[in-house]
């Protein structure tokens, strides 16, 4: 009996401690300040052009002190130079001709109607946000799938910028009817929602960002992030594990407490 008694107090410790990381990781979403994308965008991309002029000055300087051994040692004038570097490729910028409308319809889809069409998702598609992260066209259909309980709809048209060649960031204003909370007007969350699609793997990315994948999946979405908001997710170990196992769990019981329609079914 009392073997039976400490198992399950290390249970409970084991539940209390997931629940207070889990309402840390949604305070910060709630009451965390602000932070604008595209300022941090441009932060990430200095920093990251940075480093690329810092990386090109050492290859310069490596080069000449190879230069300089090879004439101290007397070597002739055929003695072959280090190979130059690869040529660094950029994207062209182009806000007219970017998948923006596109992204900003497949956000509207999955937020006010829960629809998630596999063809515009990369397979390993990942969907995060202050309380869970999803990973997986199936995990991310049934996450959306269970918005439709809180039936969402637009407070305000959806925007949408550019923070990269394969990011973009959507603010949204949804209004949710969330049971005990707000009455019958519901609630009304802000978010900054952080698109990011798979990069064509011939373009090197720029903004300090891994956008690569499968050539196949090129310019599908790879990741979702919301923000709610505005506010960064709290990062690294224990948060990143307790929103992937509460996203996990969701995954599995939205099917046993929400069946399937039969047009989704099929």
């Amino acid at each position: 009996m009392a073997r039976v008694t400490s198992k399950l107090g290390l249970l409970a410790r084991v539940f209390a401690g997931f629940a207070v990381v889990e309402g840390c990781s949604i305070g910060q979403g709630v009451f965390g300040a602000r932070v604008d994308a595209e300022e941090e965008a441009r932060t990430i991309a200095s920093l990251t052009a940075k480093r690329a002029e810092k990386d090109a000055r050492e290859a310069a300087s490596r080069e000449k002190r190879w230069f300089v051994r090879r004439a101290g040692s007397g070597a002739g004038d055929d003695a072959p130079p280090p190979p130059p570097p690869p040529p660094r490729r950029r994207r062209k910028r182009c806000v007219e001709c970017n998948a923006a409308p596109h992204v900003r319809r497949v956000v509207e889809d999955l937020y006010l109607r829960g629809v998630v069409a596999p063809a515009h998702f990369a397979r390993d598609v990942v969907f995060e946000d202050p309380a869970a992260a999803c990973v997986g066209v199936g995990e991310v259909t049934e996450a959306f799938r269970a918005l439709r309980f809180f039936a969402p709809r637009a407070e305000a048209p959806f925007e949408i910028a550019p923070l990269s060649a394969t990011s973009y960031v959507v603010r949204a204003e949804v209004r949710y009817s969330l049971p005990f909370i707000g009455g019958e007007e519901g609630v009304v969350v802000r978010s900054d929602i952080i698109v990011t699609t798979v990069g064509d793997g011939g373009d090197e990315i720029r903004d300090g960002s891994d956008a690569r994948g499968d050539a196949t999946e090129a310019g599908k979405i790879k990741r979702v992030e919301e923000r709610w908001g505005g506010a960064n997710l709290l990062e690294g170990f224990p948060f990143d594990s307790c929103r992937r196992i509460f996203g996990w769990c969701c995954g599995v019981a939205t099917p046993w407490l929400i069946p399937s329609r039969p047009a989704e079914a099929s």
